[in-house]
């Protein structure tokens, strides 16, 4: 039905920065990152590619989905230590998860902010390290989940789950999980966005004398009147038998 995967920079923590992270990267300080620092980073965005067929999509439809993830440490319920033992703070950066250098130029004295490459930036140590997480606070495992899919649904769509992505190493936020939909090819029924259209081919004589035809539609076969006079490239509209919006 498809696969999990890292979801990358359009929807990943690479993928955007904030205004503060940027004035950190050519200032080496900013006025949020203090608070940024010291606490564990979000887990990462993940991506799901979820096949439909053509009814689901138009439709709508309840779908289960499985995949792997990492996801938060039952043995020390996600902080890294081992049970027991609780994370002592960083003694290089007191706690802060960022490192304070000051030097002198002709402009004055520059304070040059970095993280903490002790502690990376968390503020806090893990001593004795959790065995079966080995520290991070993070295991790999199986998740099932069922997804609403929307009625009207196209190809290349995102159906966003807020907090289902990875969890953060040592109790970090989880990110998020996006469904990407790709759906089946009708053998009869052409998509255009939510109008479908069906080639209806016609004797000459049903086209002269007028005929009623069974076409196909979502629902099942509809039949519809062929006037008499009938010219080729004729449109025959089936009101309510498109795609839902």
């Amino acid at each position: 039905m498809g696969g999990a995967g890292s979801a990358g920079d359009p929807f990943g923590a690479g993928g955007f920065q904030g205004f503060g992270d940027l004035f950190d990267a050519f200032f080496g300080a900013g006025t949020g990152a203090g608070t940024r620092r010291g606490r564990p980073p979000a887990g990462s965005d993940l991506r799901y590619d979820l096949r439909l067929t053509f009814a689901e999509a138009i439709s709508g439809a309840d779908k289960e989905i499985e995949f792997s993830a990492m996801a938060g440490c039952d043995t020390c319920a996600g902080s890294g230590a081992e049970p027991g033992t609780t994370p002592v703070t960083c003694p290089q950066c007191s706690g802060t998860g960022e490192v304070r250098q000051v030097r002198s130029t002709m402009l004055g004295q520059m304070v040059n902010v970095t993280a903490c490459g002790r502690c990376r930036g968390l503020g806090r140590i893990v001593e004795s390290p959790c065995k079966t997480c080995r520290g991070d606070g993070r295991v790999e495992r199986k998740r099932t989940l069922r997804v609403a899919v929307p009625a009207g649904i196209d190809e290349g769509h995102q159906i966003r789950l807020s907090g289902e992505g990875e969890a953060g190493p040592r109790g970090g936020p989880p990110g998020n999980l996006y469904v990407v939909t790709h759906v089946e090819p009708h053998p009869q029924l052409k998509r255009q966005e939510t109008e479908l259209f069906f080639e209806l081919d016609v004797s000459i004589t049903q086209a002269s004398l007028g005929a009623r035809v069974a076409v196909p539609t979502p629902d099942g076969e509809e039949w519809v009147e062929v006037r008499p006079g009938t010219q080729p490239g004729t449109e025959i509209r089936l009101r309510g038998k498109g795609v839902p919006h």
